[in-house]
């Protein structure tokens, strides 16, 4: 195990993502648990089956994506002992890793969280969307301050995946996804 893996709450993390992604409670992944993640992200933004297809592509993407990390079958179920080799793969190395596996969904939920269309999350609808999500709303305010490392009063798509990145690292308490 590495030094980054090793820490507490990086362990965690990674029972809660595994937990929150298994919706059937059947102890392992498959492919329409990241499916029913991305209807259930999709409908407590109040997004379209369309403006959310971006998401379901890039979860089941990452489905994939666990799956040959972990040394899985990808036409069949991730145990949790290939989602944590998985994991060593992610987050044990060169943080690019993680950071190329998630950037396709932080940037769908980005444009699903973009109301306006400006191609960034303002301060209303960070809060707006980390309110439907449900991932720690009553802290958004000042989350959002951190997130926005050039102080420009929006988040970008690279600013969110940092954010998720230091999350998944332990570097960070505030979970956005």
């Amino acid at each position: 195990m590495t030094a980054s893996m090793s820490k507490p709450n990086v362990q965690d993390r990674l029972q809660r993502r595994f937990q929150r992604w298994d919706s059937d409670d059947s102890g392992s992944l498959e492919r329409s648990d990241f499916e029913r993640e991305a209807a259930s992200i999709a409908q407590r933004m109040g997004v379209s089956t369309q403006q959310a297809a971006p998401l379901k592509k890039a979860l089941t993407a990452m489905f994939d994506d666990i799956a040959r990390d972990g040394g899985a079958n990808p036409a069949g179920p991730i145990s949790r002992a290939e989602y944590d080799r998985a994991a060593e793969v992610w987050m044990g190395h060169d943080e690019n890793v993680i950071r190329q596996r998630m950037r396709p969904m932080v940037e769908a939920i980005v444009s699903m969280a973009d109301k306006d269309g400006s191609g960034t999350i303002d301060r209303k609808e960070f809060v707006a969307w980390i309110s439907a999500v449900g991932a720690g709303d009553g802290q958004a305010g000042d989350a959002f301050d951190s997130i926005d490392t050039n102080g420009n009063g929006s988040l970008s798509a690279d600013e969110v995946l940092q954010a998720c990145v230091d999350f998944h690292l332990g570097r960070s308490t505030f979970e956005l996804l």
